[in-house]
């Protein structure tokens, strides 16, 4: 039974409750510019996503992954956990 409308709970004695759900999944998606650098990632809410090899571009160098096509916020996988979809823009800098 799913109906939630009525969610009193009544137990005697020692009870365990389980509880199974499914988590929301969420799309981490990859750009430089208006391309598509990789191909989007689906990855389940509260999750952790380990960084993809590093793009490359001919004369520049990649500098990181960002949350903003501006490079303000920078995406940090070692901490960040997903709870929203997400597009992330590859920041270059021209070699010199």
């Amino acid at each position: 039974n799913t109906d939630l409308s009525n969610p009193v709970i009544s137990a005697y004695g020692n009870s365990v409750l389980e509880f199974y759900y499914n988590r929301a999944q969420y799309t981490l998606s990859f750009m430089d510019g208006d391309t598509q650098v990789y191909p989007p990632k689906s990855v389940t809410w509260g999750a952790k996503v380990s960084a993809p090899d590093k793009p490359s571009k001919q004369g520049y160098s990649f500098e990181g992954w960002y949350t903003d096509a501006d490079f303000q916020n920078r995406f940090d996988f070692a901490t960040r956990k997903v709870t929203e979809d997400i597009t992330l823009y590859a920041n270059w800098v021209a070699k010199q």
